[in-house]
């Protein structure tokens, strides 16, 4: 992020060393979400592998994966736990990314939107 310029753009950083263990345990991502003061159901997490995919949905967050070449053997798998899938994240940008499983996110767009009600 300091070599890139691009740390004073985030309000929370999370390393695999601030944690008791690697994904996909969801500790990350509900510790970022609670360092955050936000609802882990209303995150969406961006994963190239499949095991931060998992802890991203065992943390109750959406899910987008992210095409990575490194990791191209887990493409399937990954797909197959994500909400959303981009080839690059210039489909995030152009709103080009695909929605996987559009039925799950329509009944958990429902269930947030009768928590807020209440």
């Amino acid at each position: 992020l300091e070599t890139h310029n691009i740390k004073e753009y985030f309000n929370v950083i999370i390393t695999g060393e601030d944690v008791r263990s690697g994904k996909p345990d969801p500790y990350i991502y509900l510790e970022a979400a609670r360092r955050l003061n936000v609802d882990p159901m209303k995150c969406l997490v961006f994963e190239d592998i499949s095991a931060g995919a998992l802890a991203g949905k065992r943390a109750g967050m959406e899910v987008c994966g992210v095409y990575d070449k490194s990791a191209e053997y887990q493409t399937e798998t990954l797909r197959s736990i994500a909400d959303y899938y981009a080839v690059s994240f210039k489909d995030i940008y152009d709103g080009t990314l695909e929605t996987l499983n559009p039925e799950a996110l329509l009944l958990k767009n429902q269930a947030l939107r009768k928590k807020s009600k209440s």
